[in-house]
């Protein structure tokens, strides 16, 4: 997708195609935990707020954050390969080592 293209979508001049509504939104920049809806579109944040799409999925006040980030690891310290690291701390929401 485009840069324009998602601007598009993010102005709301195409339906999106997942909004997940009724989230928990932590913003890890100012530690606050917003309440609202996700649009997603090709697989992009599209934009957070009301928006029209073409499936809706309710999460039901679920927590949503972005992938966490590991910045001091040592995968060789876990005695383990890194396919197997990754099987392990994925799940947990570490997404970068």
């Amino acid at each position: 997708m485009t840069p324009s293209e998602l601007i598009r979508y993010s102005k709301g001049a195409l339906p999106c195609d997942l909004l997940l509504s009724n989230a928990r939104i932590v913003n890890v920049f100012s530690g606050e935990i917003l309440s609202g809806d996700i649009a997603v579109a090709g697989g992009m944040i599209a934009g957070i707020g009301k928006y029209q799409a073409k499936t809706t999925e309710d999460l039901g006040r679920r927590f949503v954050a972005p992938g966490f980030i590991d910045t001091h690891v040592h995968i060789e310290s876990s005695m383990t390969c890194v396919p197997e690291f990754i099987r392990a701390v994925l799940p947990h929401g570490t997404t970068t080592v």
